[in-house]
């Protein structure tokens, strides 16, 4: 099942399996057997090396708190896009 991971610094990690319990690695969603990366991919922010995917708001977040809203919402605009192509309950 794609785990949908993020780094404090805003840095987005697709895994294929759970991840270890890891300081400052948040698990965002895991999803099964869906473009995950499609959707991700268009929302988020592209870095500046053209390669690495970025939590909006999360890099320039002045506290820890700002960093978790900025991930909240966009696990949130994730599911708006997923909704419509998945069942009721596939969320985590």
């Amino acid at each position: 099942m794609p785990h949908l991971c993020c780094w404090r610094s805003g840095e987005i990690l697709f895994l294929k399996k759970e991840p270890r319990a890891s300081r400052g690695l948040l698990v965002i969603i895991f999803v099964h057997g869906h473009q995950l990366r499609r959707i991700v991919t268009a929302i988020a922010r592209h870095a500046y090396d053209g390669e690495k995917l970025l939590v909006p708001g999360v890099p320039e977040a002045r506290s820890d708190y700002e960093a978790f809203l900025a991930v909240r919402e966009f696990k949130r605009q994730i599911e708006r896009r997923l909704k419509p192509r998945i069942p009721e309950g596939a969320f985590a």
